[in-house]
């Protein structure tokens, strides 16, 4: 049987209605025990074990003093969002898959269009200055990258320009020989 939004009518009996009624008592928990402890679980009553969305077309619109958490395609991929009160900023609370390794990157929330990625790796400099390839690409753009010498001996420089979304190049500013660097970007 399923849930009957149709009773009790005024007419009904309890009696008469009584399974009906228990039907639709049993369809509430089942369905409230998607995402949350059933009623008959006392210790955790009306708690979630997990939020399940369906994903939106469109933005909601927020009321002032409300925020909403909702899924939406974003490139292809169902990403999780969160819109600021009064139809506010909406910004992504998920996205590029985090890559783990010595040569990765993670991703930040933020802005739907804009969010900020940080990559990190392991490359070299020389003079002149030497290209490394990122291990994926920036989406859009690389904003900056921070790099430090592996070699504990070398005192120089090193300077990382030329940047883009696949890319920088590192130029050792002084001696000569290929130098092992480290490196954290920032993009979207």
């Amino acid at each position: 049987m399923s849930y009957n939004a149709n009773i009790p009518q005024a007419s009904d009996l309890i009696s008469t209605s009584q399974g009906q009624l228990l039907t639709n008592f049993s369809q509430a928990n089942t369905a409230f025990g998607i995402d949350h402890t059933d009623f008959a679980t006392v210790a955790n009553q009306g708690r979630h074990k997990k939020s399940t969305y369906v994903e939106q077309t469109l933005d909601p619109v927020t009321i002032a003093n409300e925020v909403a958490m909702y899924a939406k395609d974003a490139a292809t991929i169902a990403t999780l969002f969160l819109r600021k009160e009064g139809s506010g900023t909406v910004m992504a609370m998920s996205g590029q898959d985090p890559i783990r390794a010595a040569n990765g990157s993670s991703f930040l929330p933020g802005d739907s269009t804009r969010a900020v990625i940080i990559k990190w790796g392991q490359g070299t400099c020389n003079n002149p200055a030497v290209t490394n390839a990122f291990a994926s690409a920036f989406p859009n753009a690389c904003f900056a990258v921070v790099v430090t010498s592996l070699d504990t001996a070398y005192a120089g420089t090193i300077v990382a320009t030329n940047l883009t979304a696949a890319s920088f190049d590192a130029l050792r500013k002084s001696g000569v020989g290929v130098t092992g660097l480290y490196y954290v970007a920032i993009g979207n």
